[in-house]
């Protein structure tokens, strides 16, 4: 099961906003972060019927926001299409936890490198996804965290699909080359199809 992120000693607890209607829903069937508070802007309820019985099943706080209110406490520049949810931190895995996901023979894990914009981690992460991957290797440096803008670009994929952030990419495709994985490099340069390659 992936593990919370840690919290630095006196770091403050603000919590993320997720913004938009499939974050939101993904997030509340995930249940893998902490939910605290989906707010809605006034007159859009009833649009999101199903999205606020979802919230009040879980016990998740609904509260309906004047635009005016709603506005200020969006992201700005982010549409939300009237919804925002407040949830702690994505949960993060080991490279460990990662590596045992999944059934044995059958196990793909998708790793990123030098992916900075947020945009395109969430886009990675919603095909690697829909194609049945296990999980998401992202560097701790160069590349952009699993953050609410992430998120939002994954269309909530990032939160049904375990992330490990690690601190050596090489050295941890290795390690899962000793497991038994097989690793495979994206060129977009080259002409070779992903799954008109051999298996072995």
């Amino acid at each position: 099961m992936p593990r919370r992120r840690e919290r630095a000693p006196g770091a403050p607890r603000s919590p993320e906003r997720l913004a938009g209607i499939h974050p939101a829903r993904e997030a509340l069937r995930a249940r893998r972060r902490r939910l605290q508070r989906l707010l809605v802007r006034k007159g859009g309820a009833r649009r999101l019927g199903d999205l606020l019985e979802q919230a009040r099943a879980l016990g998740v706080p609904v509260e309906e926001l004047s635009p005016e209110d709603f506005a200020a406490a969006a992201p700005p520049g982010i549409r939300t299409q009237g919804v925002l949810l407040e949830a702690g931190p994505l949960p993060l895995a080991s490279l460990a936890e990662l590596a045992d996901l999944g059934e044995p023979g059958g196990r793909c894990l998708v790793a990123v490198d030098g992916v900075e914009d947020p945009q395109n981690l969430g886009a990675v992460a919603r095909v690697a996804e829909a194609a049945g991957a296990s999980g998401l290797l992202v560097p701790e440096r160069r590349a952009a965290p699993p953050s609410p803008a992430a998120v939002r670009a994954s269309a909530g994929a990032l939160e049904l699909l375990p992330i490990s952030i690690v601190a050596n990419l090489p050295r941890s495709l290795g390690e899962l080359k000793e497991k038994g994985f097989w690793v495979y490099g994206a060129d977009a340069e080259q002409g070779e199809d992903l799954f008109g390659a051999p298996d072995r």
